[in-house]
């Protein structure tokens, strides 16, 4: 295959540019190549470029429904996966909170110690004691009024 330089006068056909992969046409016995000077172009025959405008075209038609029902395929499934992925992620946070300890402000579980026992009376008194207890004070009481 002959090569040839940008910017030379060459004979009608189809030209490939080696360096950018682009196809030109020359139009007419003679034409100028376009592009920078050093850009190398290689002359293809007419009957490589009918057989592969037949085998792009095949591809095109083949190829063009398949590309679009996997593009439709690809948005509609994405979509389906982000709204479930919605959901997932929604339930599991539920789930979560579930099992979650509640901050409860005024609880205080800062300390690892056992809680102090509140003042009164023994647990083991009866309500008979307690009663009488309680007449006992209040008479000594009336006594210390009455002085």
């Amino acid at each position: 295959m002959t090569r040839y330089e940008s910017r030379t006068q060459v004979g009608g056909g189809y030209y490939f540019n080696t360096t950018s992969w682009s196809l030109h046409a020359v139009d007419g016995e003679r034409g100028e190549l376009p592009g920078e000077m050093g850009t190398r172009w290689v002359r293809l025959p007419t009957v490589v470029m009918i057989a592969a405008a037949a085998v792009f075209s095949l591809a095109f038609v083949l190829f063009l429904p398949v590309v679009g029902l996997g593009l439709f395929a690809w948005v509609v499934g994405g979509a389906i996966v982000r709204k479930l992925g919605h959901f997932v992620v929604r339930a599991v946070e539920a789930f979560v909170h579930l099992f979650a300890p509640q901050w409860r402000p005024g609880e205080a579980w800062l300390t690892r110690h056992e809680p102090t026992p509140t003042a009164g009376p023994a647990p083991e008194a009866t309500h008979e004691e307690l009663k009488n207890e309680v007449e006992t004070r209040r008479a000594a009481e009336e006594l210390s009024e009455k002085k």
